[in-house]
């Protein structure tokens, strides 16, 4: 649930209208290290999600999240990984806005 908390929490972060400061850059860093913990513990002593799709392809998901941390953390930050994540979730579960 966490995860879901997380990925919904980015999404409503990265829609608010205006640029992104230095606070909201920090937020959005923030989510994506929980999001990268949440998916980290996954995978390890047995432990699963409750979702099937995530679980086939957690890696790349893990991947997709340490890229965007990468792409935020830049000299310029750079935003557009950021929004796919979310986009992976929308892609099957549709928007809860």
């Amino acid at each position: 649930w966490q995860l879901a908390r997380d990925i919904r929490q980015l999404d409503r972060t990265m829609r608010e209208p205006g640029g992104i400061d230095e606070l909201r850059r920090a937020e959005i860093l923030r989510l994506l290290a929980s999001m990268d913990d949440v998916t980290g513990k996954l995978g390890t002593q047995g432990q699963r999600s409750n979702h099937p799709m995530l679980d086939n392809n957690l890696s790349a998901f893990r991947q997709d999240i340490e890229l965007a941390q990468r792409a935020v953390e830049g000299n310029p930050p750079n935003y557009a990984l950021v929004g796919l994540l979310p986009g992976a979730c929308v892609y099957c579960h549709g928007t809860a806005h």
